[in-house]
């Protein structure tokens, strides 16, 4: 019975963890100043233009440019 519970917490623990946790998105106006353009978003991890657009759980580096939100 302990080992099941054991199980479950992991299990739920995993599913938490990936779910609540943020991601950092820098600013790059690669492509125009859109906020919803894919292209002008990095995460840092070196693949500039694929990662996405920030959400609101998500927290945004704008060094440069100005981004305009629709």
């Amino acid at each position: 019975m302990k080992f099941k519970v054991l199980f479950f917490v992991l299990i739920v623990g995993f599913i938490f963890t990936n779910t609540f946790s943020a991601a950092t998105f820098t600013w790059t106006g690669a492509s125009n100043n859109n906020w919803d353009e894919q292209l002008n978003w990095s995460t840092g991890d070196g693949s500039d233009g694929d990662d996405g657009i920030p959400l609101n759980s998500d927290d945004v580096i704008i060094g440069i440019g100005t981004p305009v939100v629709n």
